[in-house]
């Protein structure tokens, strides 16, 4: 199954600027996804006011996308100028192709998020990643904490 309501959240998004429902309360969002109406910004396409209110139906039996599946997505007005044969074989150039100098240029990232500091949580993720990375197939466990879990249980 295809969550076609998260992929009307992420076009939303990349469309309008925010995520659909958006407010600085979490609560208030969250009774917004529940409740209210979806707001759309003017200056909308037809075709993309058409595709994000039906990616963002609440009830699934009238989502986009539930009948056809992608089917119905690709026949939708909002994406009519893609060749999706072309697509799928790779035959299609991106209008942009970004000059990175390696997996840490962030050159194309507005400087308002990369001022922004690294929560210390992301960072003890990425040590304890890399040391376990360092240590692939050992299985050494200390005896402490080995005699511990054996206690528990």
């Amino acid at each position: 199954a295809v969550d076609w309501w998260g992929l009307g959240v992420v076009l939303f998004e990349m469309i309008c600027g925010l995520p659909p429902f958006y407010s600085h309360s979490k609560v208030e969002m969250l009774e917004n996804i529940l409740y209210s109406p979806l707001q759309l910004p003017s200056g909308l396409s037809a075709s993309a006011e058409s595709l994000l209110q039906g990616l963002l139906e609440r009830d699934v039996s009238k989502r986009l996308g539930q009948d056809l599946d992608i089917e119905e997505l690709k026949d939708h007005p909002f994406f009519a100028f893609i060749n999706w044969d072309d697509l799928v074989a790779r035959r299609v150039k991106p209008p942009f192709v970004p000059q990175v100098t390696g997996p840490s240029d962030v050159s194309y990232i507005d400087p308002e998020f990369t001022r922004l500091p690294v929560p210390a949580f992301v960072n003890e993720r990425a040590e304890d990643a890399r040391a376990r990375e360092a240590f692939l197939g050992f299985s050494f466990t200390k005896p402490a904490e080995y005699l511990a879990a054996e206690s528990i249980s």
